[in-house]
Order: structure tokens, then C-alpha cells, then sequence
């Protein structure tokens, strides 16, 4: 889920899903967004072959997100840079674990592999690590959805008003 634009990493995502061993050539992968890289997108996948496995599936009602990441086996933050994708949050709300890069609070969000794997940003072949690790898990949705409410923003504004007692 995101703009198909060059800082969300997508064409390391498409090349990392090249790079799956053959046993692994039922994963599908849905791409939510519009952005100006459409045709670059899928040329890439084009390139790699990998038409009846990727597809991008234009923009989505934002009502219709949760039973996108619901119906997922793994959730994938492939982008080169991010400040705090709300879509990761979201995926953990939904149970969903996490392959994310290692940029803005992706690294300490998943600060446990009980709830999804980080890797280098514009790195497809530590994306695929990442991926694979990822699918030959047995998640727990549960603890996953549990741990996710621990970033609500009544959390946030509790922890903001903790370090303003300990300021003033």
C-alpha cells in the first residue's frame, strides 16, 4: 500500500520477488497505489516475468484496506526512506507480520522477529531474505494484533504527556 513513487522501493520489492526460489512461486504479490511509476512498475515486472505473480492494483478505497492486509500472509515495507508508515501499524493492527526496511520507526517498531524481520533499504537481495524467513514462519495473529495496540494514539499522547511531567 502506497504511492508508486522511487521513494517507496518498489522496484526492490518486484526484484526481490524474482529472486524467490522456485519452491516459493505461488506467492502473489498485490501492489496498492498510483503514482507515476505505474509504467516503470510494470515493465519491471514484464522483465522479470512474474505477470500472473505481481499486480498492481490501482488505488484502493481507504475502507477497503483492512481486508487487503487481512487476506495477507505478510505485509512488506519496501521503501527507501519513511518517517512512520501508518500502513505498518495498520498491518500489525490486522495481525499481519512485517518485512520492513530499515528506515524511520520500521527498525524500532519490529524491534522483535515475533512480529516481522527488518533489512537494508534498496537492497532486493536482503528483501528476499527477509521475505523467505518470513514465509516458513508459523506467525501468531494474535500476538501480533495485541502488540500493535501499543501504538494507538491515546499510547502516544500518554507517552508525550509522561516526558512533559518529567520536563516541567
Amino acid at each position: 500500500v502506497g504511492n508508486l513513487i522511487k521513494i517507496k522501493g518498489f522496484e526492490y520489492l518486484i526484484e526481490a520477488i524474482s529472486l524467490l526460489p522456485v519452491q516459493y512461486s505461488d506467492v502473489i504479490l498485490f501492489i496498492d497505489g498510483a503514482g507515476h511509476l505505474e509504467f516503470k512498475l510494470n515493465h519491471l515486472i514484464k522483465k522479470y516475468g512474474l505477470e500472473e505473480r505481481i499486480f498492481l492494483v490501482g488505488p484502493r478505497p481507504h475502507n477497503e484496506i483492512a481486508k487487503w492486509m487481512n487476506s495477507a500472509d505478510l505485509f512488506v515495507i519496501s521503501s527507501r526512506k519513511e518517517g512512520a508508515p501508518v500502513v505498518l501499524l495498520e498491518s500489525l493492527g490486522c495481525g499481519v507480520p512485517v518485512v520492513g526496511t530499515k528506515v524511520g520507526i520500521v527498525e524500532e517498531t519490529l524491534q522483535s522477529p515475533t512480529y516481522g524481520y527488518v533489512c537494508k533499504p534498496k537492497n532486493a537481495n536482503d528483501l528476499k531474505k527477509a521475505i523467505l524467513k518470513s514465509l516458513s514462519k508459523d506467525w501468531k495473529k494474535k500476538e501480533i494484533s495485541e502488540y500493535a495496540k501499543n501504538f494507538t494514539w491515546v499510547k502516544a499522547v500518554e507517552k508525550n504527556l509522561e516526558i512533559y511531567k518529567e520536563i516541567i
